[in-house]
């Protein structure tokens, strides 16, 4: 929970404000970096390079390492729902609050940020379920038993009661799936609304 929870909230701090100038700055860095964060999206991820540098850093094995894998991994995903949606906003409205005298940081946190609610949640959801149910990061990056996210003690769980106890092995997986149930019924009726807006030119 607290590897999936403060890589989410890093996922939409940094997303978030990021997207904000790439969709309404109209110039060719801004253009840079929407292609930029949709590479990210493409490229493989390099596990050796990664590992090597978290060593030279001396974090590998961590949770911080994780984190910040996963905010890498899902952050180019996020940058590009959110551009979308943003355009999908009118510029008016910005525009307003300009001439009435706000800078750029009082537009985005006190005009456009309470309008990414259908987004946020859609992104909150979203990478909350890839994180939660990933196995391959922690099984490269938490070297530690103690620090094995909940995929990981499924394995070494179900590996313990294999073909004796599957009874516990699927009261397990019945807790395990139940936070993500709950914040999926919570949330779903922004997922479609915040996947769909901006998907439409205006």
């Amino acid at each position: 929970m607290l590897i999936t929870a403060l890589s989410v909230i890093f996922i939409i701090i940094l997303a978030s404000p990021a997207s904000f100038i790439i969709a309404r700055r109209k110039n060719k860095f801004t253009e840079f970096l929407y292609y930029f964060f949709f590479m990210g999206s493409l490229i493989p991820q390099q596990i050796i390079p990664t590992i090597k540098m978290f060593r030279m850093f001396h974090i590998y094995g961590t949770i911080p390492s994780a984190i910040l894998v996963y905010i890498v991994l899902n952050i180019s995903f996020a940058c590009f729902l959110y551009v979308g949606f943003i355009k999908g906003v009118s510029s008016s409205i910005d525009e307003a609050a300009v001439i009435d005298g706000a800078d750029c940081f009082q537009v985005y946190f006190k005009i456009v940020l309470p309008l990414l609610k259908p987004i946020n949640i859609t992104i909150v959801i979203l990478t909350f379920m890839n994180i939660w149910n990933d196995i391959n990061i922690p099984l490269y990056f938490l070297s530690n038993p103690k620090y094995w996210t909940v995929p990981m003690q499924v394995y070494s769980y179900f590996g313990r009661y294999n073909g004796s106890h599957w009874e516990l092995v699927f009261a397990v997986l019945v807790l395990i799936a139940l936070p993500i149930i709950l914040l999926y019924l919570a949330g779903q009726k922004y997922i479609v609304s915040g996947l769909t807006s901006g998907a439409v030119k205006q």
